[in-house]
């Protein structure tokens, strides 16, 4: 038998989620106030006043967190996700630019099964560009303290949006706006499950932002950040399931009751040019999830059919309360026809 109900968790829970996710633990510094930054850690203004300097090389690492509850089980998960970014930031007076070449995606572990993008596909990303504010945070309770406040940035995996702000995913994989973007024959971006031949083909838009405060002469920021995800089924080779039609009807029974987010940065200091190659090894922020990760060129599409499915296929039948399409049901039949035979 298929064992579908695993699977198609992966997809539900994609990006959002693992159960009993592990952040990597760093430990607290100090916000360093203006008399205890030196000259160099400034930059003047027109005016005569002064903000920080936060020009550099950052290894990023965002931190999803997502907690759900199942409308008919009443059960609640706590799910987690990861994205490292290799990060180069420039400035004009209070005005920061980020370019961000993604480097790692952690799609999260469930159901014993673990999913991965091609670690190749998400480093040929094109560069991303975002833009903020150095702000001077006054809040009750709190020393003043300097934040970097950031505009709305996108990335975009499986479709050319002309402009990410106000373009949402193609919906169908015939249109132009769908693009290969693993270059290996099918639209969108592949999903693949670690030791098992099947792949998910999909459309992935994430808008986010953060604001971040400056720590140890900036070498160091960490704050909160705000994520929407949307993603797009363009296609699986799954047999006997649909996946966009279990996907869609799985969100329905599931309540999303909570969101957020957390950025650190840390600045790259040293004579050897940051890649993505060399991130961690400079950062030595190094998370449980990322030591997991497939490295570039690692065939993520291994695995036996056999692995997957039963030897006796009497008695399969499709979940009846999920939709399944002609396909796959042609497809099953023509499975039993064979086996009939021999």
């Amino acid at each position: 038998m298929l064992k579908s109900t695993a699977l198609l968790s992966l997809v539900v829970m994609m990006i959002t989620g693992c159960d009993g996710g592990e952040t990597a633990v760093i430990e607290p510094i100090e916000l360093n106030d203006s008399a205890g930054k030196s000259d160099g850690a400034w930059v003047e203004l027109e005016d005569g006043s002064r903000v920080p300097s936060v020009v550099g090389t950052y290894h990023v690492m965002v931190e999803q967190e997502t907690r759900e509850r199942d409308l008919e089980t009443g059960e609640e998960v706590t799910k987690f996700a990861e994205v490292h970014v290799l990060t180069t930031v420039t400035q004009t007076g209070e005005n920061v630019f980020l370019n961000l070449d993604f480097c790692d995606l952690i799609v999260p572990e469930t159901g014993g099964k673990k999913p991965y993008f091609d670690t190749g596909t998400i480093r040929n990303l094109p560069s991303y560009e975002m833009s903020g504010q150095l702000e001077l945070q006054t809040e009750e309770n709190t020393e003043d303290y300097w934040a970097v406040v950031t505009d709305p940035g996108y990335i975009v995996m499986g479709a050319n949006l002309e402009d990410a702000s106000v373009q949402s995913l193609p919906t169908d994989s015939e249109d132009p706006a769908v693009v290969d973007s693993d270059q290996d024959g099918n639209p969108g971006a592949t999903m693949y499950i670690k030791g098992y031949p099947f792949r998910i083909f999909l459309g992935l838009k994430a808008e986010f932002s953060f604001k971040a405060a400056l720590y140890a002469d900036s070498r160091y920021w960490q704050g909160d950040t705000d994520m929407n995800l949307n993603t797009v089924i363009y296609g699986d080779d799954i047999p006997f399931v649909n996946v966009a039609g279990q996907l869609e009807a799985a969100a329905e029974r599931t309540e999303v009751f909570f969101t957020g987010g957390t950025a650190t940065f840390i600045r790259l200091d040293g004579a050897t040019t940051p890649t993505c190659d060399n991130m961690v090894s400079i950062s030595r922020f190094e998370t449980h999830a990322l030591m997991d990760q497939p490295p570039v060129g690692a065939d993520l599409g291994s695995g036996n059919v056999d692995d997957f499915v039963e030897d006796d296929w009497d008695g399969y039948v499709l979940d009846e309360e999920l939709p399944a399409d002609d396909a796959n049901q042609e497809t099953e039949t023509e499975v039993k026809e064979e086996e009939a035979a021999d």
